[in-house]
């Protein structure tokens, strides 16, 4: 929704979506909502930024929009030197020293779409069509073992990692990165369900809906509250995020990839899990491949 009292030239993504936030009727959508949209927003901001923040002509403006949408990019000096991965890296090496800083920033991460192995979404409820229920469900990047333990995939991830290390120490990272991959892999919970809405008509989610979660999951070294108040997109709501969240019951979707999750965690270093949060970012910003112009 274009906001025209913005300058477009200094603010494009102001200028293009803006009015949404103004908008009365978004004004009153409630934190599940306004998470939603921040997530987003988030992902127009990197594309956009593509236009605004080059010297290049207008046609060649035009051509990089392009290519950002459909997920390919410039050089790796151009992406090594974005100020949006910089802050991104460089807060998952200030923030986690421990197995304990992993929820946090994990949860921060969902703010940019971010593949972890525990993703953060807001689903119809099952039994109540009129709101969002907080889902937390098994994720990662790649849990098929017969592609993880290919070359091909062993080199694409060292590639990846090279963007922002020497070739000989990216593939140590790789390596490192791969282990877990598998590790994941046959952690995984595989149901016969297609798909969430297969499994929600199966199993109308009763079993994975839980109330009362913060006392359920109390046990659990990965502090899921911790995950999701990181996740909080600053955005105003008639409730503190983590207190409209917690007044919801909380959709466990794999629920015993969930509460295995602190053991896997820990059948690897805390190193190991920074190289592999850093995969994930240069992966999503990444786009899997060549790096868009992000600012």
């Amino acid at each position: 929704m274009k906001d025209a009292s913005v300058n477009q030239c200094a603010d494009f993504f102001g200028f293009s979506c803006g009015a949404f936030n103004n908008d009365a009727f978004n004004a009153g959508k409630d934190a599940s909502f306004l998470y939603t949209h921040q997530v987003a927003a988030n992902t127009m901001r990197f594309i956009v930024s593509s236009i605004v923040n080059t010297s290049a002509p207008d046609q060649s403006k035009v051509s990089g929009f392009h290519h950002a949408c459909m997920e390919h990019g410039v050089d790796s000096a151009d992406f090594r030197r974005s100020h949006t991965l910089q802050t991104l890296l460089g807060t998952i090496d200030r923030t986690v020293k421990t197995y304990g800083d992993l929820a946090s920033v994990w949860g921060m991460l969902q703010r940019y779409d971010t593949i972890l192995p525990l993703e953060l979404t807001f689903e119809l409820d099952p039994s109540d069509s009129t709101r969002l229920l907080p889902m937390l469900k098994q994720s990662g990047l790649f849990d098929d073992a017969g592609m993880i333990e290919s070359k091909e995939h062993m080199d694409d991830v060292s590639g990846r990692m090279a963007i922002i290390g020497a070739p000989a120490i990216a593939a140590e990272w790789a390596k490192q990165i791969v282990a877990i991959e598998r590790a994941i892999a046959l952690r995984s919970v595989r149901v016969p369900d297609a798909n969430i809405i297969e499994y929600m008509e199966k199993h109308n989610g009763k079993d994975d809906v839980i109330h009362g979660w913060t006392d359920h999951f109390a046990h659990l070294s990965f502090d899921l509250s911790a995950f999701i108040e990181a996740a909080n997109p600053g955005m105003s709501s008639s409730k503190p995020w983590l207190e409209a969240v917690q007044s919801r019951p909380l959709w466990a979707y794999r629920l015993d990839f969930i509460e295995r999750l602190p053991e896997l965690i820990r059948q690897f270093s805390v190193a190991s899990w920074i190289v592999y949060t850093k995969h994930a970012v240069l992966f999503h910003i990444n786009n899997g491949n060549d790096a868009p112009r992000l600012d």
